[in-house]
């Protein structure tokens, strides 16, 4: 039995270093401002109007949100919101859902303090980003 535990935490530890290999170095990321300006371009594609101040100010308050949090692999995490807008604009939705896509981490993976976040009636909390990008009235009813 003792043998068997052994073998099993031999067989964790090799299966956590393949893991850990499989990890992609920052070097193999496309840089945020990249995927910003695939966004932006597959936004332009498709919608008809020229106005993507919505997007642009979303992008800068997610941005700002996520400066300094990485990812294991040290990729900025910034990326995983570009990505899923990216998605939302590849199957052609509206600005305020390219934009909800940008900002879905910020209240989670930012700081939470109750400064930070204001009550609406019915002392549901309302976060400042949707404020400061201009989306609490699409976002926060």
């Amino acid at each position: 039995m003792e043998e068997e535990k052994r073998i099993s935490e031999e067989e964790l530890k090799k299966d956590v270093a393949a893991a850990e290999a499989r990890i992609r170095k920052t070097d193999d990321f496309t840089s945020p401002e990249e995927l910003y300006g695939e966004l932006i371009a597959s936004v332009k594609k498709y919608h008809p109007s020229d106005d993507i101040s919505l997007i642009e100010k979303a992008y800068r308050v997610a941005a700002d949100a996520h400066k300094d949090q990485k990812r294991k692999s040290g990729e900025p995490y910034i990326i995983h919101p570009l990505c899923v807008a990216i998605i939302l604009a590849d199957l052609e939705l509206d600005k305020e859902s390219i934009a909800a896509g940008l900002l879905h981490e910020c209240r989670y993976r930012h700081d939470r303090r109750r400064a930070d976040r204001g009550v609406r009636p019915g002392g549901v909390p309302d976060c400042k980003w949707c404020h400061e990008a201009g989306t609490a009235e699409i976002f926060c009813g």
